[in-house]
């Protein structure tokens, strides 16, 4: 799945601390190849 990021997401995702960002780039990586991975707890709108 390819992945977007808005402007405001980019500037709050660089305030973050590096060991967040890092946290934050494994997860986003996770969801970029499997949405429905155990360790992202996506749920489905409804």
């Amino acid at each position: 799945m390819l992945l977007s990021y808005t402007e405001p997401f980019r500037r709050s995702y660089k305030k973050l601390p590096k060991f967040v960002q890092k946290k934050a780039d494994r997860i986003l990586l996770l969801l970029g190849k499997d949405l429905r991975h155990p360790s992202i707890r996506a749920k489905k709108i409804q």
